[in-house]
């Protein structure tokens, strides 16, 4: 059975001794109106209680067993009760939008989140390398083969020979997911609808706290009533704070966090980016406008 809710934290900036960050909180596809599951409430009917989790090095992945409780959490935005969100919501979108938001439709197996991995297993894309990306720096040549930079693209357009393949699909029927997702497009609204947290932890200077850099993950705390709930929690890696007296963070990858040490050599390129990002700029910009289709 898939987990139904899954945790993400997302690290903004460290200034006055704390990490400030927003916690992520995704029903996966599911009606946020109805229990979760048997026994427990709707994620509508519920204040979430949380616990920020600290992993005080960079020595592997993050792994439950290394993580302490933090025990200056403060969340800025408690939340306890949605329902009254969602149920708007649905209204607008139903009554207003002529929308139709579908619990059969959320049940469907394509609707799963593994589906379009299986779907598309074999199948790439490639993406063009346009003129201002390869004079924005010392470009030499594309570092992966799905890069091109000549008339591959445009060849590949004009001399399509085979049939769609993808499903037609009901545009006016929503599964949940999808309502979610346009939630979360919108911050001010997530925060209402219990989807986004602000919260911040002290960074402990007796302690050496991510003085050499750690991870940082969110769980529900006790009392919860989701508290003993299988949820996917994913960590946010910290860089050395070290001297530091504040900082712009940001988490370009979100990493699981598992029960056992996993050796996945395709980690490495994950880590990289998580690295090369973690200030949140980006390294190359550029600005193309094509003239025509080619």
């Amino acid at each position: 059975m898939e987990p139904s809710l899954c945790i993400l934290t997302f690290p903004q900036y460290y200034q006055n001794g704390r990490i400030t960050f927003n916690i992520v909180v995704i029903p996966r596809n599911l009606n946020p109106l109805l229990p979760l599951e048997a026994g427990l409430p709707a994620f509508a009917d519920t204040e979430l209680l949380f616990k920020a989790m600290v992993i005080n090095s960079l020595d592997g992945l993050p792994l439950a067993g290394n993580a302490l409780e933090s025990s200056s959490l403060i969340i800025e935005n408690q939340i306890t009760s949605s329902r009254e969100i969602w149920e708007a919501l649905k209204t607008q979108m139903e009554l207003t939008d002529g929308m139709k938001i579908s619990d059969a439709e959320s049940g469907k197996a394509e609707q799963r989140s593994g589906d379009a991995l299986d779907r598309y297993k074999n199948v790439s894309i490639r993406k063009y390398l346009p003129d201002s990306y390869r004079s924005s720096f010392n470009f030499v040549r594309a570092r992966s083969k799905y890069a091109v930079t000549g008339d591959e693209y445009s060849c590949a357009i004009k001399n399509k020979n085979t049939e769609n393949t993808d499903k037609n699909t009901q545009r006016d029927v929503l599964s949940w997911g999808k309502v979610t997702a346009l939630c979360l497009r919108n911050p001010a609204l997530a925060e209402k609808a219990g989807l986004i947290y602000k919260a911040s932890i002290a960074v402990n200077d007796a302690a050496n706290l991510f003085e050499n850099g750690g991870w940082l993950y969110t769980g529900f705390a006790a009392g919860s009533a989701f508290e003993g709930l299988d949820g996917m929690k994913y960590a946010a890696r910290i860089p050395a704070l070290k001297g530091l007296n504040e900082r712009v963070l940001f988490s370009a990858v979100q990493f699981p966090v598992a029960q056992t040490a996993v050796n996945n050599v395709g980690y490495d390129e994950v880590l990289k980016d998580a690295i090369v990002y973690d200030d949140g700029f980006a390294k190359i910009v550029h600005a193309n406008q094509p003239v025509n289709q080619d």
